[in-house]
């Protein structure tokens, strides 16, 4: 099987197409031919099948090893944190591969992602896989990165069927099976070949021969030890402890309809603040108008990067005001009776402070302001 690096021939190698990430390969050129060796943009050709991708390598035994992964390397760059209002998901996206240099495949159809609109969207500090795969699981899909290096958001794969070739082995338990097509790498990740599911490829080629080992179910769903799935769970995990956690921060300012703009004490969400926060007291009819800098914890509901919520900070928050609306405010104990209608009871109230202002003028500093109830029954003991 004719391949090649950069247009030079290969002596063996292996490429590996997961379900979902980027595809990885490591390829053995002749020293001699390789010359001053193999460092950034590359093109690998594996029969009729081209890849994209960047490389890195080193000398070893007289020959030359490439590591190769698609795309150009920048998805494991470390982001800042961002938030988002009322956007599109796709400028999400697009924000996350303009910073790691790396760009979606525009060959593929992204309607899911062009049509999701989020009126929040917190992105935490971190890997840039970590966010890719936060936007991925709020569309119900996954990414990954295409032989011509783009990167793929799916919802689910087409499984297309690419037809028949020769099949030289399989496991029915393990459910896998070895191939030996003769043109190129004819099997990839969401196609159907022989009549069953593709969904993990590992290709072995060198000058004579090619084999492609496919599995038909998701390995990285799976309990193996591998170091390649034990990282990927770890960052999965890393992920969703993340947006698990309350945050200290900042009130910057609070708007009209009681939602907040927050500057958080951490920088893993910190980026450009975060606005339209909710409040939430776990009191119904409840609402609390705050001063600035005063300090809540900043969290995410069910862990949603989609939903983040705001919680007085225990102790250390002095409010403004605080309004009450329900049908019955009750003071004290069980054994509480009626004394008013809220609105006499603050009709009186306002008598009293503004006699006993023009009375004694100098003992007040400000008018009396009573707390804003709006119930149409008080009860106190």
């Amino acid at each position: 099987m004719l391949a090649k690096l950069n247009g030079l021939p290969i002596l063996s190698g292996t490429l590996h197409e997961p379900v979902r990430g980027a595809w990885t390969a490591r390829v053995e050129v002749d020293d001699d031919a390789a010359g001053g060796g193999f460092s950034g943009p590359v093109t690998l050709e594996v029969g009729d099948a081209t890849f994209t991708g960047v490389a890195e390598g080193e000398l070893a035994d007289g020959r030359f090893v490439a590591r190769i992964v698609g795309g150009k390397g920048g998805l494991k760059t470390d982001l800042a944190a961002n938030y988002y209002h009322d956007a599109r998901l796709r400028t999400v996206v697009d924000d996350i591969l303009r910073s790691t240099g790396e760009a979606l495949d525009e060959s593929e159809p992204h309607t899911e992602l062009d049509q999701a609109y989020v009126p929040r969207w917190a992105r935490l500090k971190g890997d840039a896989r970590l966010a890719l795969s936060a936007v991925a699981k709020h569309l119900g899909g996954f990414w990954r990165v295409s032989r011509s290096g783009g990167v793929v958001l799916r919802v689910a794969d087409p499984w297309t069927d690419l037809g028949t070739t020769v099949e030289v082995g399989r496991d029915d338990a393990a459910k896998t099976a070895t191939l030996a097509p003769e043109d190129g790498p004819l099997a990839r990740p969401g196609t159907v070949v022989n009549g069953r599911r593709v969904v993990d490829v590992t290709t072995h080629f060198d000058a004579q021969a090619m084999r492609q080992k496919v599995s038909h179910e998701d390995l990285s769903r799976s309990r193996s030890p591998g170091a390649a799935i034990m990282e990927a769970a770890a960052r999965a995990t890393r992920s969703e402890r993340a947006y698990a956690q309350w945050y200290p921060a900042r009130v910057v300012r609070q708007a009209d309809d009681g939602s907040l703009e927050l500057y958080p004490d951490d920088e893993t969400l910190r980026g450009n603040g975060l606005t339209r926060v909710p409040l939430r007291h776990g009191l119904p009819g409840c609402s609390v108008e705050l001063y600035e800098n005063a300090r809540v914890l900043l969290f995410f509901e069910g862990g949603l990067p989609t939903q983040p919520a705001a919680a007085l900070f225990p102790g250390e928050t002095r409010v403004k005001t605080v309004h009450l609306h329900a049908d019955l405010i009750e003071l004290g104990g069980g054994g509480a009776g009626f004394v008013a209608l809220a609105s006499k009871v603050d009709a009186q109230l306002k008598a009293i402070s503004t006699t006993l202002g023009s009375v004694v003028s100098a003992s007040f500093t400000k008018p009396y302001k009573p707390i804003s109830v709006a119930a149409s029954k008080v009860k106190a003991e």
